[in-house]
């Protein structure tokens, strides 16, 4: 059992990765994380302070908001297609998102039991 963090972004990523793990693996569960682009750059300008990332300035998370909107989003909706998609509250405390992430993670591991 695997969890992937931020893959596949785009219907070329899930494309790919079905051809070559799609007989060999499934996909029991997709979480997404939703919050407020103005909360995910108060919590990574916050996080630039004890990050050596260089991709925490306003202008690389620009682009990244960008690709979320235009690819990642989108492609929601082709996961909904063969699994579950969970969405979870990212506005939250970050102890509340991983409660609810851990819930939810529990549940579908002892469901493959």
């Amino acid at each position: 059992t695997y969890l992937c963090d931020g893959f596949p972004r785009n219907k070329e990523n899930l494309d790919g990765f079905l051809e070559i793990f799609g007989k060999e693996c499934e996909i029991i569960s997709v979480l997404y994380i939703e919050c407020t682009e103005e909360e995910c750059i108060r919590r990574i300008m916050k996080r630039k302070g004890n990050s050596d990332r260089i991709d925490d300035n306003i202008d690389s998370l620009k682009k990244r908001f960008k690709v979320l909107e235009d690819e990642t989003v989108p492609n929601l909706e082709n996961f909904k297609k063969f699994t579950k998609v969970h969405y979870i509250n990212g506005n939250q405390t970050p102890e509340k998102v991983f409660s609810d992430i851990d819930a939810i993670v529990k549940d579908l591991l002892v469901k493959r039991e």
